[in-house]
């Protein structure tokens, strides 16, 4: 594929395994910027050939250009803001990591979440990263009722088939040193380790 960079396109090259190059609209009220002007019209003169052009720099767009260009191929990644994964989806998103526990079974969220986390390991190495290095928050399952605590084992059972095996049940006496500030009207909890909490922006520019 060929892509001619256009009026307000900065184009900037990365590598990771092949070469991955990144579009961004530099536009401000229309016009590009001043210190740009003349590397953009450099760039117009040229056409570069890709193996794949990515259209979108969120985090689903940044995820799919960087294993094509693990694989050594040539990627253009165009995406119309300043910056990549600056979008409300992909930055202003809860920033939760999850297990997958809740999404219904069978469904096609909880493979996703569960191919996630098993792809994450080999993230972090990428990143001179291990497992250990990455801070997880975790998640409680609290039950607020007698009905709900006897239910726990069920949530559980939801943690255990979404192959969550470190997941464990959290009995009443025990809440508070985990979380001092839980209400006393807590009568028991599933404890989710490996749920995790980030900032959605520095994973997209990571």
């Amino acid at each position: 594929m060929a892509c001619r960079p256009g009026v307000g396109l900065a184009l900037a090259a990365a590598s990771v395994g092949g070469s991955m190059w990144y579009a961004a609209s530099n536009r401000r009220n229309g016009n590009a910027r001043d210190d740009e002007k003349s590397e953009v019209a450099t760039m117009q003169e040229r056409t570069r050939t890709f193996d794949a052009i990515v259209v979108g720099g969120g985090l689903v767009g940044l995820s799919i250009a960087r294993t094509l260009a693990l694989l050594d191929q040539s990627v253009a990644l165009i995406e119309a803001a300043p910056q990549p994964a600056s979008s409300p989806a992909s930055s202003g998103n809860s920033g939760i990591g999850c297990t997958g526990y809740d999404a219904p079974s069978g469904s096609l969220e909880r493979r996703l979440l569960r191919r996630s986390i098993e792809l994450h390991p080999t993230l972090y190495r990428s990143f001179g990263l291990s497992y250990n290095h990455i801070r997880k928050s975790g998640s409680l399952v609290v039950a607020w009722s007698d009905d709900e605590k006897g239910k726990l084992h069920e949530v559980l059972g939801e943690n255990i088939e979404a192959r969550d095996t470190e997941a464990h049940v959290v009995l009443e006496g025990d809440l508070r040193e985990l979380e001092p500030s839980l209400s006393e009207r807590a009568k028991g909890a599933v404890l989710c380790p490996r749920e995790a909490v980030v900032e959605p922006f520095l994973v997209g520019i990571g």
